[in-house]
């Protein structure tokens, strides 16, 4: 099965590019994503190249992919070399670095980093014309799980308090499997735009939080700090909930593998936690 998205990823690589097959010095299998397949090609010339391979798109949104390519394009992002919007395939620059550790997550330099980093993609303007999505937090209404009701009593209700906020253009997974960090050039880039929708700010704040396991730690004050002091924490902690319950529904529209059901208990553990935090305010009594 590897052999055979190997031989797609060479394929789309050719067609799309100056260079043929004996061009290529070394591709390596990189990740084995649950949409994606993924590659890192090294050519005779020293240039370096990632080629994705949609796996699944009956579900997921690739014109809406394509649109917020296209955005991040108007804005000066030339790492997008080729971009197939009936199925994600697509072609992209190496990005010089690598995922950033649990470790790297909890350094001011990174975080500092990342805070600029993620303020410059939510100041990116936009319009309806974009056509990018608006995020839907309902999409996954009528699908049967085993969760409490008054998980999603909280769920609705922190929703509908911040429905007006203020949106901007957003990551909307931005987990440390999407940044790619660079120590010694002090980079930070966002890859993969696919869930990418206009959303509160919050959203994508606390989503990294979540996913950097940095929650009430002073290492989450920086971060907040650094991209706006003026963020209410309140706000911060109620969209924590919306992001891990957002994730704990997510996890039961696809195939229970062995991942997914690692991910659904962790999901599970911060909408307890979140739940009992905030719930425990007067103002959040239900």
């Amino acid at each position: 099965m590897k052999k055979n998205y190997k031989n797609k990823a060479i394929d789309l690589f050719c067609n799309h590019t100056k260079y043929k097959p004996n061009d290529i010095k070394k591709i390596t299998f990189q990740i084995n994503g649950y949409t994606n397949k993924t590659f890192h090609v090294i050519c005779k010339d020293n240039k370096e190249f990632i080629i994705r391979i949609g796996v699944v798109n009956d579900w997921l949104n690739r014109d809406n992919e394509y649109y917020a390519i296209k955005l991040l394009k108007n804005n000066n992002d030339e790492t997008i070399i080729f971009y197939d919007q009936k199925n994600g395939n697509c072609i992209k620059k190496y990005l010089i670095g690598k995922t950033p550790s649990v470790r790297e997550c909890k350094t001011y330099k990174f975080l500092k980093l990342l805070a600029a980093k993620l303020k410059e993609l939510h100041n990116i303007r936009w319009s309806k014309k974009d056509k990018i999505l608006f995020n839907d937090y309902h999409c996954y209404d009528n699908i049967k799980t085993n969760i409490n009701i008054k998980y999603y009593k909280l769920f609705y209700k922190v929703l509908k308090k911040y429905e007006h906020h203020k949106k901007v253009f957003c990551h909307n997974d931005l987990s440390i499997w999407n940044i790619i960090y660079n120590n010694k050039t002090n980079k930070v880039n966002f890859i993969d735009f696919e869930w990418a929708r206009i959303n509160q700010p919050y959203f994508d704040i606390a989503n990294f939080i979540k996913e950097g396991k940095i929650h009430n730690t002073k290492y989450e004050d920086f971060f907040i700090k650094e991209y706006d002091p003026n963020l209410k924490k309140e706000i911060i902690i109620d969209f924590l909930y919306v992001c891990f319950f957002f994730s704990l529904l997510w996890t039961y529209s696809i195939i229970p593998y062995k991942n997914i059901l690692n991910y659904r208990e962790r999901s599970f553990q911060g909408v307890l936690s979140l739940y009992n935090e905030i719930t425990s305010q007067s103002k959040w009594k239900l």
